[in-house]
Formats: C-alpha cells, structure tokens, sequence
C-alpha cells in the first residue's frame, strides 16, 4: 500500500513538475519550433530548468496567436523589475489579488493580462517594498559605502545607494533615511553630488553634510550651529579631510565658513569672526587668523586704517586703537573706555585727561582739548558737519566740529540739545535769566545766534515741521521759522503738535486762543473759517477716494469739515455742511468733487 501511495505522490508531481526539456518533447513538439519554444523560455524563466506556470501560460498564449503575442515577450521581464509577469508576481506576493483573481489562465493573451495590471493598479503602489523586503535590502546594503575617512574619534561614509543611507541614517531625522519611498530624498542629493555621513565612535552622534545644498545637519534634522567644526568636535584630521575636498570641488567659502563663525563682511581684506564666548578675531584673505597672538573681547572692523580694539593682556581688558597691520596708536595713554565708531570718529576716555575723540582716518585725536563727557559723535551730515556735545568740568555744555576739531561755540551753555529736522545742524541752547529760569535760543553750526531774542520755551516740532519752531514767550505761542520770521501772526494761548490723525501724515496744529478753538497749517493757514469751542475727530469714507480709504473730519456744534488732501498731503479748507439727524444736508459726491477740483486749482 506504502509503495502505492508514493507513486500517486510522484505521478501528480509529475503533472505539476516537468522540465523544460521534457515538457517540450511531451507537449510542443507539434505545435511550436524549437527556436520559438526556447526563446520564450530564456525571456520568461531562464535560470530555471522548471517548467513555472506563467511559462506554461506565455506557451499556451503564443499557441493561441503566435503573431498577437510574440511583440510582448521582450516586456514580460525587466531588470527594474517592471515586466509584466515581474507586476502580477507582486500582486500576487503582496496578496494584492488573491483567489480566482490571481489565476493568470483566466486572460488568454499577454497584451489582455498588460491593460489589467495598468487600468487597475498603481505601479508605484506594486513596486513598493513591504516592511520586510525594506529590512532585508536596507541590512543587505551595509556594505553599499565608499568609507572616506577615519581616526580614532569619526567615521566618514558616503552611501551609494538609498538602501546603504537608510542603514547609516538609522536613528535620525534626515530624509534620505526614511524608509517611505516617497519621502526618501536620496537620489535628490546624491545624484548631484556626494553625501557625507559622520559618526562619531564615541558619543555615536551622527551628523549629514551636503555641500552644494549647503546643508550641514546634526540627527534631528536640525542646522549645526556655527562654526560647525566646532560645535561637534571634530579633530584636526577631520577638518583637513574636508579642506582637501573643499579646495578640490570649490568650496572654500563654505569651508571657512563651517571653522569660523564668521560675523561680518570682510573689510580691507580682513573678516571679522568669533571664535567663542568673548572671543574675536580676523582672518585674511588666505582664511588664516590675523592675530593670533590677540584675543579681542568685541567685534573688530576695519572700516578705515585704524579701529578702536578691546583685547586681553596680562588677564585684563585692555582698550585702544589699532590699524590692521596690528600697531596701535597710543603707547602711553591709559585708555579706560572706547564708544563705538559713528562714521570716522570714536569716543574714548583716558582715566588722566577726560574725553576726546579719535578721527580713524587720519590716526589722530580730534581735539587738542580733553573733555569731562562728551556725546558720540553725529552720523547725521556729511563729514564735514560731523559733532559731538561735549561737557566741562561744572556740567556747561558745548559743540566739538569734527572737521577741525574746534567748539562751535565762544561760550558755554547751561543745556545744548540738537534741532531735529533741520537741513543743516542747528541747536537749541539754554542758560538762566536774571530771575533763574532758563531761557532758551538757536545757535547754528557757526556759533550765530539764529533768533533776536530768547524764549521761555522752544520746542522740538522741527522734527515734524521741517525748520520750524513752537516758541513760547511771555504766555504766548509763536510759530517760527529758522530766521525768526512768524509762519503766522499768532499769539497763540495754547499749541498742540497732531500728526498721523486719521490717513493724514503730514503735521497740523490744534491751536486756542481767546479761549477758542482751529487747527492750523503752515501752507494754509487755519483750516476752519471760525474758532469754536470744541474740536473732535471722526472718520468717514469718501465714495471719491480709493476703495477703504478714509478721510478725517472735524466735527463741532453740529457742523462737519472736510479738510480734503490732495494725495493726501496738502489740506484745503471746504466750507462746512450742517448735519442733522436724516444726513439729508451731507455734502454730495459730486458736490464735494466740484469743489476738491476748485480749490487745488486755486491752490496751484
């Protein structure tokens, strides 16, 4: 019975097993050539001497229409294993399709069983690994590397393929590691140039470089802060690795880049850099420390020949002026305190003279006198109109020109303050009457008096105005300009300084006198045809204007005012227009129109 058993086992596995040779001198003999039979063999299983059933079915298919199938054999395989039968393997594997649906007899042609694949599946979706395929070939391609470099401290890899990146990339963040084919970025990199992956053997951090991306990230996926040689330790033979492979592909700036923190432009050839906490230096123009000998405690730049430095020696800071050859201007002066450069001229004290000032053009002190304080100097005008406020021992102030090192003035003041807004440097200056009050005046950059008398109160609306003052004598407001000419016959109780109201940028007064109220302009004069007791501001949009574009208007005692601007700019007085509760006295758009037109065309 035994032997009975096993020869029905082996006469079915006969039915089902056959070699190629033999399944031909059994079955095709009469139906197909031997050359036809063997290349069909060699296209679909040709490391197999096993009849495979999707042979058995590409067979049987030729048999049917050797001339509507043969076209498609060369398609069947493919080394990116994107043949057809490669596809319906996967399918099947990846039980895609299962049951009758993964029979392949029931199609009865190549081409048939092609257009079922591609009207019903993704190809991507076919190709892609599962999780086990994936750890097979990622722990497979360990080997898949070109090492670059090693010491006793790092490892350097480059990954060939994405599979080897995957490997390396193991525990980080980096794209070209994740094993989602979608998201993976490798070939976005590494087709356009090498990928470095540093380990290092004793913390195991892992770190990604990819120069011409410029992209240098530490294992979260994060940029390494500058310098980056640095910041991960790396070992003199690491850094000359790279700097071999920068001179070699052209990045030397990137190179520089990643042992500096560089923190500025470079300036008659040398670069400001940080080196660490407290710590500066310069490089060439060959990326080699200037000073190497010197630890500087700021940032030092080379604007000009000389440079105010402050560096440590003996273990103290020490502060002083320097030209980039590394000489230093003063040998005996103890200097104690260094401003920063405004233009060509830096503040310093010295603990035996007091303050000055250090013109960084010429290497030279600006003033031949010394100071008890003194301001930085301005950066406002051109060299020539370059100052400082300087002090004297009792706390008068006074002016210091840049240009020859002079003070502007024959006499020194209680207060001296800078006129914002002038063309030219002009000053408010102040001393105390007879009764002890200050009084105050304007003294230009010659040291002239700009105006015949001296107010109680002068204020700084230059800076909104242009060069024009609010002065205040006797309990009265005037408005004048530089010459001391009245902008209006005022005598005015009460000014206030509005700008920036509503869309108006252009500065206006809101002025009392005799108890009343207008505003007033200094190229229209009073905008309101009468005083009135109260002012406020609304806001209305104007169907004339810009879509969303509002208008201020003033409203008192029942009445409104439409300063109109012309590009918003210049106000013009309009006649006012009563309000009542149904509007029905608002002014029309055609009306307000006409009369716009009419007054800018007075104005002009």
């Amino acid at each position: 019975m035994l032997k009975n058993i096993v020869e029905n086992i082996v006469d079915r596995r006969l039915l089902t097993e056959i070699s190629v040779r033999d399944a031909y001198n059994r079955f095709y003999t009469k139906v197909m050539s031997p050359e036809d039979y063997q290349n069909a063999i060699q296209i679909t299983q040709p490391d197999n001497d096993i009849l495979l059933p999707e042979t058995k079915w590409v067979i049987q298919c030729l048999q049917r229409d050797m001339n509507g199938n043969s076209g498609y054999l060369t398609q069947l395989r493919r080394k990116n294993k994107m043949g057809i039968l490669d596809l319906w393997e996967r399918l099947k594997m990846k039980k895609m399709i299962q049951g009758q649906e993964a029979n392949i007899n029931r199609f009865k042609s190549i081409p048939e069983l092609k257009e079922y694949i591609l009207d019903n599946f993704d190809i991507n979706d076919i190709l892609r690994r599962t999780p086990g395929e994936w750890s097979k070939a990622v722990n497979d391609a360990k080997n898949d590397i070109r090492k670059v470099y090693e010491d006793e401290m790092w490892l350097v890899i480059v990954p060939l393929s994405i599979e080897a990146s995957c490997y390396w990339g193991n525990g980080t963040h980096w794209c070209t590691a994740t094993r989602d084919e979608d998201e993976n970025m490798f070939h976005n990199y590494f087709d356009d140039e090498d990928i470095f992956i540093l380990i290092n053997k004793q913390n195991k951090e892992k770190y990604q470089f990819h120069f011409s991306s410029d992209q240098f990230m530490d294992k979260t996926d994060t940029p390494i802060e500058s310098p980056i040689f640095q910041t991960i330790g790396a070992t003199n033979g690491l850094i000359s690795y790279f700097q071999e492979y920068c001179e070699k592909e052209g990045y030397e700036d990137e190179f520089i880049d990643m042992i500096y923190d560089i923190i500025d432009i470079e300036q008659r050839g040398l670069t400001p850099i940080k080196l660490g906490e407290n710590n500066y230096n310069l490089i060439d123009e060959n990326n080699q420390i200037a000073f190497p000998n010197m630890v500087f405690t700021t940032p030092t730049k080379f604007n000009y020949e000389w440079t105010p430095v402050n560096f440590i020696k003996g273990g103290e800071v020490h502060h002083n002026i320097m030209n980039d050859k590394g000489e230093f201007l003063f040998s005996t002066l103890n200097i104690s305190e260094l401003g920063t450069p405004s233009g060509r001229y830096v503040y310093l004290r010295a603990e035996e003279y007091g303050v000055n000032y250090v013109n960084l053009e010429e290497g030279k002190l600006v003033s031949n006198e010394w100071f008890a304080d003194g301001s930085d100097f301005s950066n406002n005008y051109k060299k020539n109109n370059s100052y400082a406020i300087v002090e004297d021992e009792s706390g008068e102030r006074n002016v210091l020109r840049g240009i020859d090192g002079k003070l502007a003035f024959s006499e020194w003041f209680d207060n001296v303050r800078y006129l914002e807004g002038m063309q030219q440097p002009y000053f408010i200056i102040s001393k105390d009457n007879e009764n002890g009050r200050p009084v105050f005046n304007i003294m230009n950059f010659e040291g002239e008096y700009c105006l015949p008398k001296w107010y109680d109160l002068i204020s700084d609306a230059g800076a909104i105005t242009g060069e024009v003052m609010m002065c205040k004598s006797e309990g009265k407001y005037d408005l004048i300009d530089i010459s001391d000419k009245r902008i209006l016959d005022t005598d005015l109780e009460r000014v206030y300084i509005l700008q920036n109201v509503g869309h108006i940028a252009y500065p206006f007064f809101e002025v009392m006198k005799n108890g009343k109220y207008n505003l007033l302009t200094l190229n229209h004069g009073y905008l309101l045809p009468e005083w009135v007791d109260k002012i406020r501001f609304g806001y209305q949009t104007m169907p004339y204007s810009r879509v969303g574009e509002e208008l201020m208007i003033v409203t008192y005692d029942g009445k409104e005012y439409v300063p109109v601007q012309e590009d918003f700019r210049d106000p013009v007085t309009l006649k006012p227009y009563t309000i009542n509760k149904t509007n029905e006295n608002r002014i029309k758009e055609n009306d307000l129109i006409y009369i716009i037109k009419e007054t800018i065309n007075k104005l002009k």
